[in-house]
């Protein structure tokens, strides 16, 4: 995949958009739109998603550990085996029952360490 280390997609239209296999370690989708993207063995350590949109996205399996998914969009996104540790996700809107899917040993949420139930 593409090499898109630290790049900046603030406000991008990314809908649809494969990204299977890329580099995004410290990208920015700042208010992106990625509705329907496909993350599956992307590399996103420390990625940025404030107020992104990932509704229907494909997370399975991606390593998101200590990225930002702060007041971001989760609804219906695919998440299974998503490694979350360390992972900011104040005011973030996930789908019911979604929490349950995810692999986490911690997630940091307002300063406050939790698990799933």
């Amino acid at each position: 995949g593409a090499n898109l280390t630290g790049s900046s997609f603030k406000g991008a239209d990314l809908r649809d958009v494969d990204f299977r296999g890329a580099v995004l370690t410290d990208a920015k989708f700042k208010g992106a739109d990625l509705r329907g993207a496909i993350f599956t063995g992307a590399a996103m350590q420390r990625t940025r998603f404030q107020n992104a949109d990932l509704r229907a996205s494909d997370l399975r399996g991606v390593d998101l550990q200590d990225a930002t998914l702060n007041r971001a969009h989760l609804d219906g996104a695919h998440l299974f085996q998503a490694k979350l540790q360390t992972t900011r996700m104040e005011g973030t809107i996930p789908a019911a029952g979604t929490l349950r899917a995810w692999s986490m040993a911690t997630c940091l949420a307002g300063g406050r360490e939790h698990a799933p139930r």
